[in-house]
């Protein structure tokens, strides 16, 4: 058991510490159409 929490202990050390992300990095790849939120067709039926 010992041998293994220094296994993750030593990895843990290796690893890269992850980069800061920043705000609004996605901007431009995604399009959210004006009737978005309207009710779909296939479900009016329901509604």
């Amino acid at each position: 058991m010992q041998d293994f929490i220094e296994f993750l202990k030593t990895k843990s050390k290796k690893q890269k510490p992850l980069k800061q992300r920043e705000f609004g990095a996605a901007k431009g790849f995604f399009v959210m159409h004006d009737d978005f939120d309207e009710p779909l067709e296939d479900f009016k039926e329901y509604m």
